[in-house]
């Protein structure tokens, strides 16, 4: 990021601790998933919760998934981090103008990338962008929020109350991508 990315944007980067090998950058913002109390709250319900963390087989299991003992489609644990990081930047960020990319941590950056780029991601007029995979779960590795859009900051409050209420574990499948589709399915018409 501070290598290639434009000056002009921010970086909101959210850890479980801070580390002192952590870049100094002023457009970087270091957030603690801690200080976010949704996250925390529902960490605290499921931290025992192996059925909640992908770890207890179910007859829809695949057997490579139910050899190994894990199955990320149904590990809400880990992927509640994501969400409520999004919720969180979301509810901070506000203005006119505001657009927000998430890009997951394992995106790597190998050379400049011009602030057009922006709008190759999020298109003007576009809401929100994210990659389509057709029939299988859209890839949420990099989606754009236009955040002055008020269904959009509606749509990632669904998002993320799907994991506060535990309505996530209603459907057939508990990873952010997957919730993304179904949240982003029941808002077509917004």
């Amino acid at each position: 990021f501070e290598k290639y990315w434009p000056k002009a944007i921010r970086l909101i980067v959210y850890v479980d601790e801070f580390r002192p090998d952590f870049p100094i950058d002023p457009r970087i913002e270091y957030r603690l998933f801690s200080e976010v109390p949704v996250h925390t709250d529902f960490l605290l319900r499921h931290k025992n919760n192996a059925v909640a963390r992908g770890l207890v087989p179910t007859p829809v299991w695949k057997d490579t998934c139910r050899q190994a003992g894990y199955n990320f489609r149904f590990d809400a644990v880990k992927f509640c981090n994501k969400v409520f990081a999004i919720a969180d930047a979301t509810r901070s960020l506000s203005g006119s103008g505001v657009r927000l990319i998430w890009l997951d941590a394992d995106v790597v950056t190998h050379k400049s990338v011009p602030i057009s780029i922006l709008e190759w991601v999020l298109p003007v007029g576009e809401h929100i962008s994210y990659l389509d995979r057709g029939r299988y779960h859209s890839e949420c590795g990099i989606v754009g929020y236009d955040l002055r859009v008020p269904e959009v900051r509606a749509f990632i409050d669904r998002f993320a109350s799907a994991y506060s209420e535990d309505a996530v574990f209603k459907m057939s499948e508990w990873h952010d991508s997957f919730v993304f589709d179904q949240v982003r399915n029941s808002m077509r018409d917004k």
